[in-house]
Formats: C-alpha cells, sequence, structure tokens
C-alpha cells in the first residue's frame, strides 16, 4: 500500500461550490477532480493547462472568505507536485486554486487527461 499525505487548502467558498457541480456532472467528486490535476501534474511535469484568469471569475480567487478542502493524496504524488509548484516559484496549496478557477472558467477539466497506470 502506497503512504498516503495530508493535503489542506482554503478557497473561497464559490469557487468551491461552481468546482463540486461541475465534477459531479463529470461524475466525480471534487476530491477526485483534484486527484486527477496532481497526477496529471506530475505525469505533464508541469501545469496541465495554460493559466488565463477572466474578470468575472477573479473573485473566486479572493481569500477574503474561504473554507477548507482536505484530502489524501499518494505521498510520492505530493512530492512530486510540491517540488514542480516550488520550481515554478509557487506552492501546492496555490497551484490547486489556480486549478479550480481553471476549472470553473472552463467549465470542465482544463486538460486532456492521460492515462498512466503508475500513478
Amino acid at each position: 500500500m502506497n503512504k498516503q499525505a495530508h493535503i489542506a487548502v482554503r478557497v473561497n467558498p464559490n469557487l468551491k461550490r461552481r468546482c463540486e457541480e461541475i465534477f459531479y456532472r463529470l461524475g466525480m467528486n471534487t476530491n477526485a477532480g483534484i486527484k486527477l490535476f496532481l497526477s496529471q501534474m506530475t505525469l505533464y511535469q508541469c501545469l496541465p493547462f495554460e493559466l488565463t484568469l477572466d474578470e468575472h471569475n477573479q473573485d473566486m480567487f479572493s481569500d477574503e472568505k474561504t473554507v477548507s478542502l482536505v484530502f489524501n493524496v499518494d505521498a510520492d504524488i505530493k512530492r512530486k507536485c510540491s517540488e514542480l509548484a516550488a520550481a515554478a516559484g509557487l506552492n501546492l496549496s496555490l497551484m490547486i486554486k489556480l486549478y479550480m478557477v481553471q476549472v470553473v472558467d472552463k467549465n470542465g477539466i482544463p486538460f486532456p487527461v492521460i492515462s498512466n497506470e503508475r500513478v
């Protein structure tokens, strides 16, 4: 069994709600959607999407009022993603927030999903 690591991210409640709706429509929960992002990030070895932020979505990126998202992931995936985030001058929590904003902005997963059984 792979060792698990804990991740906690504070996000805008509207961002969380919108992501939950989109992931539900895609047949998954928010945790599964974020784990998908992290696994794809390790496969791509970078952010698997282009960063964009539409003006109408900027309010979802604010930290004025936040709720917590807490989940467990494979410890190796967390380590690799944290290293990739640090190389970009960011932290893992911020990378996850950026992903969630992209999910809302694109109204779905903002990258093609690559299958790899190692992940």
